[in-house]
């Protein structure tokens, strides 16, 4: 099991870590944090998760408001949700997970934290309302079909995020995370991702498909953001290997904020 020291510092009891460290991947187990047992479908996903945002707190943000808004576009199992809610346990939360596996643990999670407040949607971030086709990869790859894609295809519902933002007047914290449509949904979203005082987004570049970095930054620019990145996923030789991970040859943490 894992034992907190305080809310910011972990440190995970060796054979627990040793465990699920050794199991294969997309293994579903259990296992316990911050004295709450959860599921899980993928012990690398979870590890990596919970140095990310319980460790690193990549998500941080501060706000006068007790209880922000915060919408969740990529949710997995629920580690970022339950990191949001010990920062600010009032926060109002969407949180979007269209893998149905995924969906069932991050529901029964959310449940066994006793969270209120959240409203969690089996639907894909989309530019239409209209359902998706979704490849499921079982840890944090999961993601709306491109050209080429034939296996664990399935059909999921679709939200428009640009419909979501427009039913806010304000939104404190946007996260986006969602395994290369974030181009797509991002300048469908245009002009209302001003709603947004912080947003954090997870930049997916397909091996397949032509970089849209600078499109992004320059989206932001334009609406007056400031930016920060953080590397991801990189290689190591870029001039020499193609290293990807499920098709991705770069990823990058963005954080956009006004001052």
């Amino acid at each position: 099991m894992f034992f907190f020291k305080s809310n910011k510092d972990i440190c995970l009891y060796s054979k627990e870590e040793k465990r699920l460290r050794n199991l294969a991947r997309y293994h579903q187990t259990k296992t316990v944090i911050f004295g709450t047992e959860i599921i899980i479908n993928d012990a690398c996903t979870l590890l990596g998760d919970l140095h990310e945002i319980i460790d690193k707190e990549i998500y941080k943000f501060q706000t006068k408001s007790e209880c922000p808004v915060i919408i969740d576009c990529g949710a997995n199992i629920g580690i970022s949700v339950i990191y949001f809610k010990r920062l600010y346990p009032e926060a109002i939360i969407i949180a979007f997970e269209p893998d149905p596996v995924l969906f069932k643990m991050l529901s029964q999670n959310i449940l066994n934290f006793s969270f209120k407040h959240i409203d969690i949607r089996q639907e894909a971030v989309w530019v239409n309302n209209s359902g998706v086709n979704f490849l499921t990869e079982g840890g944090h790859s999961g993601c709306i079909t491109e050209h080429g894609d034939q296996e664990k295809i399935i059909p999921v519902a679709s939200c428009r995020l640009k419909e979501l933002l427009e039913s806010f007047n304000a939104i404190d914290f946007l996260k986006v995370d969602i395994e290369g449509a974030e181009h797509d949904v991002l300048f469908d979203c245009g002009k209302n991702i001003e709603k947004c005082k912080y947003i954090f987004i997870e930049y997916h570049s397909r091996s397949r498909r032509r970089q849209e970095l600078h499109n992004i930054l320059k989206l932001f620019f334009d609406l007056g953001y400031r930016y920060h990145i953080h590397e991801s996923f990189k290689r190591t030789h870029p001039f020499i290997d193609n290293d990807c991970i499920v098709g991705m040859d770069l990823q990058l943490n963005l954080f956009f904020y006004k001052e």
